[in-house]
C-alpha cells in the first residue's frame, strides 16, 4: 500500500486550497490590499472555488471512467500548481476571484476520483479505514493554511497573503512526483479488457507480488462477477441509472442528502467564516484568530482521525452518524445560547466558553461528517456507478457550500464590522466612544473598540475605566503603537486641531483608515497634504463632521433644496456661541494656544459655518457654489479671537450671517433659514440639532420634526464611515474631501480678513 498515500494527500491540496480563505481573511493586510470585502462580495470570493468544483465535476466523472482515475489526477495537479501561482501574484480582486475559480474547478479533477482509486487499491480488511482515513487530510490541508497565515500575518507588505497563496502549490508538486508510482486501478483495468495488468497491481498491493496468490485470484474473480452482474442489470452507462431502480435511487437520496447536509450542519458558518464568529464574541486581535485557528484545525485532524475513521469497522457507520449528529445539535444550542449571553452581558468568560464550544462541536461534526463523507457514498454504490454517486455527493456538497456562502455572508451585509483604534483621551473622544458604547435597533455598523492611544498607559487606563468600563480595549501609552496595531481597521483623531496634520499622516503611513475630528486641520494646505498621503496609501479617510450625518440635517436640506417648501432661498443667520471662561484658561490650554488652532471659529464656528453651507448651498466639495466672504474677528490679549462674524454672499444674491463666540451662549434657537414663502427655525446645539419649526407665511403656528437621538449622535457618521469601507471607497459622499478643503479655505479667508494668525501658517 505504499502508493496509496499519494491519493490519500490529495484531499490535503483540496482543503489547503479551499481553506486558505479562511486564513487570509484573518490577515489585515490582505483584507486591505481588496478593500475590505463583505456581504456580498466576500460571499462571491468564498463561493467561486465550490461553483467551479461542481462546473467540473461531470467532466472529471466522465474522463475518470473514460481514461482511468490517473489521468484526472495528473491534470488536476499540474492545474494546482499554476493556479496557485496566479492567485498568489493576483493585482486585483478580479484576478484573485479568477484564480479561485480556476483552482475550484481543476481540484475536482483531484477530489472525485481519489477516493475511488483508494477504495478500489485498498487491502479488503483495511478497506473501511483508509477510505474513511481520506477525508481526514482534509484538516491537513486546513492545518498547513492555518499555520502559514499565522507565520506570516507579522509582515506588513501584501507578501502576508501571498506566500500563503502561492504555497497551495507546494504539496501538488510533491503530489506529481508520486503520481508515477501510483497504480491505475484494477478495477477500471478489468473493465477495459486489462486483466493481466490488475493482476499484477493487486498481486504487488496485496500479495507481496504473487501473482499466483488464492487472494489475488479471488479478488480478480470477485471483480469479474460483479461488473458482470452490474452489466446485466444496469441497462445503458448513462446518469439516469442512477435514478432507474428503486436501490438506486435510495443511494442517490443517500448521496445528495450526505453532501447536502454536510454543508448545512452549521459547520459551514465557521469553516468560512471563523473570523466573523469570533468577531462576534470580541476575539478581534489577529494574532488571537489566527492562533485559534490553527488550534482548531490540529484539534480536527486529531478527532477525524482517532475518533472517527479507525472507529468505522468497530463501531458500525449508523452509529458514527447518530452520535455525530446528535452531539453537534446540543453542542450548538448551548454554543448559540452562549453568544447571546456574550453579545448582551460582554462577558469575558462567556466569550472564552463559545470558544471552547466551537471545539466541542466540530468534536462531534468530524466523529462521522468529515470521515464518512466520501466513504459512505464510496461503499453503498456498485463499480459502475461509482464516480457518478460519488459526483452527486460532491455536487450537493458544493452547492449547500455555495449558498451557505452567500446566504451567511448576505447575512452580515448590512452589518459591517469596524475596529477603532483611538487616539486622544479628551472630551470629544469619550463622546465618541459612549456613543459607539450605545444599543441601537437601528445600528448600520457593528463597533469594536480595539485599542486606545494616549499620552501614557495609565492616563489611558483611566480613560477606559471612566467611559467604557464594560470594554477591555488595548491601551497604549503612544500614538504610534496604535498605528503599529494590526487589529486596528481604523484611527479616530481625537487631539486637538495642531496636532491633526501629523496624526493623519503617521496613521497612513501605517496604512491605517482615518476619522479624523473637525477642524480636520489649521488649513487648506495641510488638508491638502493629509488627503493627497490618503490618496497615495489608498485608504479611506474623513473630516468627523458628524452634524452632516444627523437625520434631522439631511431632512432639513430636502425640504430646503429638494421639496424647496420655504421657496426661493433668501438668507440665513446661524450662530453657535459656549461662555468657555476663555480668559480664565491657561495660555498652553488649547483654546488659548494659537499653534493648537486656538479661537472659537475652528473650534465652534465650523458649526455655524456648517449651517450656512448646508443650508444655502443644495452642492457639496466641488458640486457646492463658492461664496464670496466678508468676516470681522474680535480678540482678547495674547491674539486669540473669541468672536467671529461672517457674511456670506452668494451669486444669485442670498446671503448667510455666520456668528461664533467664546464669551456667551447660544439660544435654542440657533438657525433660522428664511425664504419666499416661509422659513425654518431649528433649535438645539448647533453641533447636535435637536428639533426644527416650518412656518409658512401667513400662519402663526408651525409645523415641528422631532428626531430620537440617544445619546449625542455620534453613531451616525461611524456608521456612515462603515459602510463607505466595506464598500471600498476612500472618502465619503456626505464630507468629500474636497468639501473639507473648501471649508477649510473659507475659514483661511475668514482669518486672512479677521486678523488670526497661527504659527503653521
Amino acid at each position: 500500500m505504499a502508493s496509496t498515500p499519494i491519493p490519500l494527500k490529495n484531499t490535503l491540496i483540496l482543503t489547503l486550497t479551499g481553506s486558505m480563505m479562511n486564513g487570509l481573511q484573518t490577515l489585515p493586510q490582505w483584507r486591505t490590499f481588496f478593500n475590505n470585502p463583505q456581504g456580498a462580495t466576500l460571499g462571491l470570493m468564498n463561493s467561486v472555488y465550490p461553483l467551479g468544483e461542481t462546473v467540473s465535476l461531470f467532466a472529471v466523472s466522465y474522463i475518470s471512467d473514460r481514461w482511468g482515475r490517473k489521468l484526472p489526477l495528473l491534470i488536476g495537479l499540474i492545474a494546482c500548481i499554476i493556479f496557485s501561482i496566479l492567485q498568489g501574484l493576483a493585482q486585483n480582486i478580479h484576478s484573485f476571484i479568477i484564480a479561485r475559480a480556476l483552482l475550484g474547478i481543476f481540484t475536482s479533477f483531484l477530489g472525485q476520483p481519489s477516493p475511488i482509486i483508494i477504495t478500489e487499491l485498498a487491502y479488503p480488511t483495511q478497506r473501511g479505514k483508509i477510505t474513511a482515513l481520506y477525508n481526514t487530510f482534509f484538516w491537513l490541508g486546513a492545518i498547513f493554511a492555518a499555520w502559514c497565515t499565522y507565520g506570516t500575518f507579522k509582515i506588513e507588505s501584501t507578501w502576508s497573503w501571498r506566500i500563503p497563496s502561492l504555497l497551495q502549490g507546494a504539496v501538488p508538486i510533491v503530489q506529481l512526483l508520486g503520481l508515477y508510482f501510483l497504480p491505475e486501478s484494477p478495477r477500471w483495468l478489468v473493465s477495459r479488457g486489462r486483466k493481466e495488468e490488475a493482476r499484477k497491481v493487486l498481486a504487488d498491493y496485496h500479495a507481496g507480488g504473487d501473482t499466483e496468490s488464492p487472494l489475488v485470484t479471488f479478488e480478480m474473480r470477485e471483480i469479474k462477477h460483479v461488473l458482470t452482474e452490474e452489466a446485466e442489470v444496469i441497462s445503458t452507462n448513462s446518469w439516469s441509472e442512477l435514478i432507474r431502480t428503486p436501490a438506486n435511487r435510495k443511494r442517490t437520496l443517500i448521496a445528495v442528502v450526505l453532501g447536502f447536509f454536510a454543508q448545512w450542519n452549521g459547520v459551514g458558518v465557521v469553516s468560512y467564516y471563523l473570523v466573523l464568529v469570533l468577531n462576534t464574541i470580541g476575539v478581534t486581535k489577529v494574532k488571537d484568530q489566527t492562533l485559534i485557528n490553527g488550534l482548531l484545525q490540529i484539534f480536527n485532524w486529531l478527532v477525524s482521525t482517532f475518533l472517527g475513521a479507525l472507529m468505522v469497522d468497530r463501531l458500525g457507520r449508523r452509529t458514527l452518524f447518530f452520535t455525530s449528529t446528535g452531539g453537534m445539535l446540543v453542542a450548538y444550542i448551548i454554543w448559540t445560547g452562549l453568544t447571546a449571553h456574550f453579545i448582551n452581558s460582554q462577558d469575558e468568560v462567556t466569550g472564552r466558553v463559545v470558544v471552547g464550544f466551537i471545539f466541542v462541536y466540530y468534536l462531534f461534526y468530524n466523529v462521522a461528517w468529515n470521515p464518512l463523507l466520501q466513504a459512505y457514498p464510496v461503499e453503498i454504490f456498485p463499480y459502475t456507478l461509482r464516480g457518478r454517486g460519488l459526483s452527486v455527493t460532491y455536487v450537493a456538497f458544493f452547492i449547500g457550500l455555495i449558498l451557505g456562502n452567500q446566504y451567511q455572508a448576505n447575512m452580515s451585509e448590512s452589518k459591517p464590522t469596524l475596529r477603532w483604534g483611538i487616539v486622544g483621551t479628551g472630551m470629544i473622544s469619550s463622546w465618541f466612544l459612549s456613543d459607539l458604547s450605545i444599543d441601537r435597533k437601528d445600528a448600520q455598523a457593528t463597533h469594536i473598540i480595539q485599542a486606545i492611544g494616549s499620552s501614557s498607559v495609565e492616563k489611558g487606563k483611566k480613560f477606559v475605566e471612566t467611559h467604557i468600563p464594560n470594554m477591555s480595549p488595548t491601551v497604549y501609552g503612544s500614538y504610534e503603537e496604535a498605528y503599529q496595531d494590526l487589529n486596528v481597521d481604523i484611527i479616530y483623531v481625537g487631539t486637538p486641531h495642531g496636532f491633526h496634520k501629523k496624526n493623519c499622516l503617521d496613521a497612513i503611513s501605517h496604512g491605517k483608515n482615518i476619522l479624523c475630528e473637525k477642524a480636520f486641520t489649521l488649513n487648506a494646505r495641510e488638508a491638502r497634504e493629509v488627503f493627497d498621503a490618503a490618496k497615495a496609501k489608498g485608504v479611506f479617510v474623513m473630516e468627523a463632521m458628524w452634524t452632516r450625518f444627523f437625520p434631522l440635517v439631511k431632512m432639513v436640506q430636502k425640504l430646503v433644496h429638494e421639496e424647496k417648501v420655504i421657496g426661493d432661498l433668501v438668507r440665513l443667520f446661524a450662530d453657535f456661541a459656549m461662555d468657555q471662561r476663555i480668559e480664565s484658561l491657561a495660555p498652553e490650554h488649547r483654546l488659548r494656544d494659537l499653534a493648537l488652532g486656538a479661537g472659537s471659529l475652528l473650534d465652534i464656528g465650523i458649526y455655524s459655518l456648517t449651517w450656512g453651507l448646508l443650508g444655502l448651498d443644495a452642492g457639496v466639495g466641488e458640486k457646492a457654489t463658492r461664496p464670496k466672504i466678508c468676516a470681522s474677528q474680535t480678540f482678547i490679549q495674547g491674539g486669540v479671537e473669541v468672536s467671529t462674524s461672517i457674511i456670506l454672499q452668494y451669486p444669485d444674491g442670498k446671503q448667510g450671517i455666520i456668528t461664533s463666540n467664546s464669551k456667551v451662549k447660544t439660544p435654542p434657537a440657533f438657525c433660522r433659514i428664511e425664504g419666499t414663502k416661509g422659513h425654518i427655525i431649528v433649535e438645539g446645539p448647533a453641533a447636535a440639532p435637536e428639533n426644527f419649526i416650518v412656518y409658512m407665511d401667513g400662519e402663526t403656528e408651525g409645523k415641528k420634526y422631532d428626531f430620537e437621538k440617544p445619546g449625542r449622535g455620534f453613531y451616525w457618521e461611524a456608521d456612515a464611515v462603515a459602510m463607505d469601507i466595506a464598500a471600498g471607497k476612500t472618502e465619503s459622499d456626505t464630507m468629500p474631501w474636497a468639501e473639507t478643503v473648501r471649508v477649510m479655505e473659507i475659514m483661511d479667508e475668514v482669518r486672512r480678513q479677521g486678523g488670526t494668525k497661527f504659527p503653521q501658517d
